[in-house]
């Protein structure tokens, strides 16, 4: 059967004219990493390895990442800084707008498939704080942050037990009625219409007064 010519090619892929800035990259597993991009590849984590042909001229390999990660709302706020708590149980995203980004980490995950839901902090200036470094204490009990504002910030990191401990839901107490308001007259409504004017007459000259 023959194609039909009416068919459409697909369109040719794009190539910005400027090359995406790399942004981050950490270690996944023996010879592959992750990477985080700005510009035009913004928006994804990718999975990448190591060129076999270490020998070959750079600029003429043509290395494509063998996975990709979509993350929310970072096309145009991608990863700049990327790190782990002492535990493993936390990823700490420093992004291009000076928020910090928390993801709850199951472990062993190397291919980061628990990166859903994350909490978010906006810290340093969201113009020109782009963050470069987000770091956990060796005891996981703080975290510090830098940024291209020149601010450094110090947080104490809660544990997850604390956190679940304090958010926990707890039964409410309606607290009982004070004694003798039964008793107090009710105030009487106010039925002259000219009253409100004699009042706003009082608040400009008050006004007119300072």
């Amino acid at each position: 059967m023959k194609r039909r010519k009416e068919e459409e090619e697909l369109p040719s892929l794009y190539i910005p004219e400027s090359p995406s800035p790399l942004l981050c990259a950490f270690y996944s597993q023996p010879g592959a990493f992750w990477l985080s991009m700005g510009g035009y590849d913004a928006g994804f984590l990718y999975h990448c390895r190591f060129s076999e042909q270490q020998e070959e001229d750079p600029l003429l390999r043509w290395d494509k990442p063998f996975a990709f990660l979509p993350l929310q709302d970072t096309e145009e706020d991608p990863i700049c800084t990327i790190s782990f708590s002492s535990n493993r149980k936390l990823v700490l995203c420093g992004m291009w707008s000076g928020k910090i980004r928390v993801y709850p980490l199951q472990t062993p995950d190397p291919n980061l498939s628990s990166l859903d839901a994350f909490w978010a902090l906006s810290v340093h200036d969201n113009q020109k704080g782009h963050l470069r470094n987000v770091r956990c204490s060796y005891d996981d009990q703080f975290v510090l942050t830098t940024g291209e504002d020149g601010n450094i910030f110090v947080f104490s990191l809660v544990s997850q037990e604390e956190l679940t401990r304090v958010v926990e839901p707890s039964h409410a107490k309606i607290p009982s009625p004070l004694s003798g308001t039964e008793m107090e007259k009710v105030a009487p409504d106010i039925l002259d219409t000219s009253a409100y004017r004699q009042v706003y007459n009082l608040l400009i000259d008050a006004i007119i007064g300072l």
